[in-house]
């Protein structure tokens, strides 16, 4: 932000945080910055797209949402946040637009324990299609996650350390998942790719048909992401992206939770670049373990 200018940042927040919670203000050098903070979040509550307000010199200008943020919840801690894959700027397509939420969506979420994280996902698709080959898992109906553990502020397009990546690809008749790991960036250099830090072993996941689609269930152990345990108000990269496949040899489109960004789906470049992910608040009450007793999760 250079003077004369200023930057309001602030998004569609619960009332209960109140106009001060909602927005925070910049006005004087270039790289004055000012926190922007939901105070007192400590629930459940969803998926939050940020905004800015630009005035430049008497002209004003709204940026479009480009890193949503969402809650993962502890584990048997109550109410869950979904977030959803469900708009037209989260879809890249091929050979025909998306179709809208009947074509291809989902709803999902994320909670937390001591032991890792756990992802539940109902998808709904007209049309399951299941015809690709093992090493290709993300052209079938299938559904990717993508965790960046890194140290922020983090600039790095590529994969390392602290980023763990997955396809998971029901059967053919949607009772089992295939987990892949996503290990380079570039598709076309996957099956050739491999990322020691993290791993699939350990990592469990099912899936069960329904009537419009099929419903994800996977869980991911800390020891198989490649990092250490969250704690209650760490903030991390995330994102999930739903592929779908109308019966062509390749998926036609594909839903990207942070936005689709403009690009078409069979010319995007990349499984995903990092610094476009969104952002997961490990959020809600602490976690229970077996015993039922609370615990802080460490690190």
């Amino acid at each position: 932000v250079q003077a004369p200018s200023a930057a309001t940042a602030g998004g569609p927040v619960p009332t209960r945080f109140g106009a001060a919670a909602a927005a925070a203000g910049v006005d004087g050098a270039a790289g004055e910055s000012a926190p922007w903070r939901l105070q007192g979040e400590r629930s459940a509550s969803g998926e939050y797209p940020i905004t800015a307000t630009l005035r430049l010199e008497g002209f004003i200008a709204e940026t479009r949402p480009r890193l949503p943020l969402a809650w993962a919840t502890a584990a048997g801690g109550g109410a869950v946040a979904t977030f959803g894959l469900n708009r037209a700027e989260q879809a890249l397509w091929a050979d025909r637009p998306w179709g809208g939420p009947n074509d291809a969506s989902a709803t999902a979420s994320v909670a937390w324990n001591e032991e890792g994280l756990r992802l539940a996902c109902q998808v709904q698709d007209d049309i399951f299609v299941t015809d690709a080959s093992s090493e290709d898992l993300y052209e079938n109906d299938s559904v990717q996650v993508y965790f960046d553990c890194r140290p922020r502020p983090n600039t790095e397009p590529t994969y390392s350390p602290g980023v763990a990546a997955y396809v998971l690809a029901p059967t053919a008749d949607r009772s089992a998942v295939e987990v892949r790991a996503i290990a380079g960036n570039r598709e076309i250099s996957n099956r050739s790719a491999t990322a020691r830090w993290f791993t699939t072993e350990g990592v469990l996941a099912t899936c069960r048909p329904t009537p419009s689609g099929y419903a994800i269930e996977a869980t991911f152990p800390y020891a198989s992401l490649g990092f250490a345990a969250l704690s209650h108000g760490d903030v991390i990269g995330f994102d999930l992206a739903l592929s779908d496949n109308d019966g062509t040899w390749y998926r036609n489109t594909q839903l990207v939770w942070s936005g689709a960004r403009g690009r078409r789906c069979y010319i995007r470049g990349s499984y995903h670049d990092p610094r476009e992910f969104g952002w997961l608040i490990v959020g809600g009450p602490r976690p229970l373990k077996p015993d039922g007793d609370a615990r802080r999760v460490g690190h």
